[in-house]
């Protein structure tokens, strides 16, 4: 059902859009056709946000959404070329629907407590229905309201005024270009701006300074291995219009969909088959690009930004700069490891020159399967430290991190992060019982308790000599051993003689120098606790480092120097 109810109505929309730009009657006829088609489909069935489920929830609402929300940009395009049985038809179920969403919201008191991801995509689906629907159902003036409420108060659910966006930049992207469809529409026929509100007008640089157009991956959370979209494109490029913001739309230009950047996003060969159920063709239609505006390189702005709201921090040598830029991105989040975030607190990400070099590893083959579960979003995938084989508790607010300091000067950047208590919670019962299920190895103690983690990065900017450093202190009750974790895209070179590897991407390389209190144990390995499902079989191997510790102890310290060879010049 997830299928047909996306597809069918996406091609519902795109006939209509054509029938609107050529005025041909079988355009017409078509659009008529899926949408008094998908309006018989009964609301209350299975494509209903009151579907019993076998788990005890309720609600088909991958389903019901999209039909939800093409439905009423279809009828808004074509409504007055209907029959008056087609139009009774058609309002019923957007009735229908759309109660069952303001019901659904009103008893989640979404408002007070809009922590339902799906529900804040569902917003803009519910706005559109109630201006498509405005003056012909006396119920779609309740759906604005509510709706409107929600983006004056509690929206938006995962990030603030800063513009952030804690699930990461995947959902971010397909997220936001969901809502601004709706603010668009509500500024055509209101006095409504809802871009005003801050989050909007910061939230295009969240793009600038995490994912750069020239970026192979995106930062923390679900999805994080894809490079900049279409999608994104079309974000930023509604946002410079907006703003009318000449970086922004150097963003947007440079985001671009040739086929060497497709081959970027293609993990798996033979998976860049086109996604029908998405719209982003009818919406680059819709979305013009800014007129009487020249795009205009960031370069030159503060080459770091700390988004406090979301707890991230980017770091860059030279912003804006395909060929030259090194950045740096790192995270210690409020919001913890919930919903589409991982339990990466205090972990970073470097890339340098166009190249991804440090990594946030795993794959995304579904949300909450064995390797997305036991893998991608447990701490052991990514650039952080585990104390006695554990890492961070997952699917929680609770297993947060803190932002401590962050001094930024043209020369020099400084963040701190602490997250001491996101090693402090046991792991939830599904995933005890997935790794109980699925993996040999025993799970790790929740002892001693951790009483400090904490780590600063120092950034240098220098454009043309860009370095890195890293300092560890953590404290525990007792004796622990602790185990520094790196991931990368090929295999790393390591001399654990002089305690250092270099990580290789192509012709770039980064030289990490490690210093201890003690020896480090060096390992690399290439494979996965637990192998990724379906569509990422046979996706490309990643590499795995972990320095470990030979004696248990309750305190110690890492200070790590990571140093950037870009592909011209001397290795030596």
């Amino acid at each position: 059902i997830y299928t047909p109810g996306k597809v069918g109505s996406a091609h519902m929309v795109r006939l209509a859009l054509v029938w609107k730009i050529t005025g041909e009657q079988k355009y017409l006829e078509g659009a008529k056709k899926w949408l008094v088609h998908m309006a018989g489909w009964d609301p209350n069935g299975i494509t209903s946000y009151n579907l019993p489920l076998p788990d005890g929830s309720t609600g088909n609402d991958e389903a019901g959404m999209a039909m939800l929300e093409r439905m009423a940009i279809t009828y808004d395009w074509i409504g007055t070329e209907l029959s008056g049985e087609e139009k009774i038809l058609v309002l019923t179920s957007l009735k229908e629907r759309g109660n069952q969403l303001l019901d659904y919201y009103t008893t989640k008191n979404f408002i007070s407590e809009p922590w339902s991801n799906h529900a804040v995509r569902a917003l803009a689906f519910t706005g559109l229905a109630g201006l498509s629907a405005l003056g012909e159902l006396p119920d779609a003036e309740k759906w604005l309201d509510y709706v409107i409420r929600c983006y004056l108060t509690s929206f938006p659910t995962w990030g603030g005024d800063d513009g952030g966006w804690s699930q990461g930049l995947s959902y971010w992207t397909a997220y936001v270009l969901w809502q601004t469809n709706f603010i668009d529409a509500l500024q055509l026929c209101t006095a409504v701006n809802l871009y005003q509100k801050p989050f909007f007008r910061n939230n295009g640089y969240f793009a600038v300074y995490f994912h750069p157009p020239y970026a192979e991956r995106g930062g923390f959370g679900d999805h994080g291995e894809a490079a900049p979209n279409l999608a994104e494109k079309l974000l930023v490029q509604r946002y410079a219009r907006a703003f009318k913001d000449p970086v922004l739309l150097w963003q947007a230009e440079q985001i671009r969909l040739d086929e060497s950047h497709l081959n970027r996003l293609q993990v798996v060969p033979g998976e860049m088959d086109w996604k029908e159920w998405f719209m982003e063709d009818v919406i680059a239609i819709l979305n013009a690009p800014p007129s009487n505006l020249s795009p205009t390189s960031p370069a030159g702005m503060p080459p770091a930004r700390l988004l406090r709201d979301i707890g991230w921090a980017a770091m860059h040598s030279d912003l804006g700069n395909a060929e030259n830029d090194v950045w740096l991105l790192f995270k210690s989040s409020p919001y913890g490891s919930f919903s589409h975030s991982h339990a990466d607190q205090n972990s970073f990400q470097v890339n340098a020159y166009g190249k991804a070099l440090i990594i946030d590893s795993g794959y995304y083959p579904w949300y909450g399967s064995p390797h997305h579960n036991l893998w991608t979003r447990m701490t052991r995938a990514h650039n952080a430290i585990l104390i006695n084989g554990r890492g961070q508790s997952y699917g929680t607010m609770k297993a947060s991190g803190t932002i401590e300091q962050f001094d930024h000067s043209e020369a020099l950047t400084l963040v701190t992060g602490e997250c001491a208590r996101a090693y402090n919670l046991p792991l939830n019962e599904h995933t005890v019982n997935h790794w109980q299920e699925n993996l040999d190895e025993p799970m790790p103690d929740n002892e001693p308790e951790a009483e400090t983690v904490r780590r600063t990065i120092a950034f240098g900017h220098h454009p043309e000599t860009p370095w890195m450093a890293v300092h560890d202190y953590l404290k525990t009750a007792g004796p622990a051993s602790f185990d520094y974790l790196l991931h990368s895209l090929e295999q790393m070179e390591l001399n654990e003689e002089n305690q250092r590897l270099r990580v290789k991407s192509g012709e770039v390389e980064l030289d990490v120098y490690f210093l201890a209190p003690q020896t480090l144990d060096f390992m690399q390995t290439d494979e996965f606790p637990i192998a990724p499902e379906e569509r990422y079989e046979g996706a490309p191997d990643q590499w795995h480092f972990t320095a470990s510790t030979l004696e248990d102890v309750d305190e110690m310290r890492y200070l790590v120097l990571m140093i950037p060879r870009h592909p011209e010049t001397d290795r030596n």
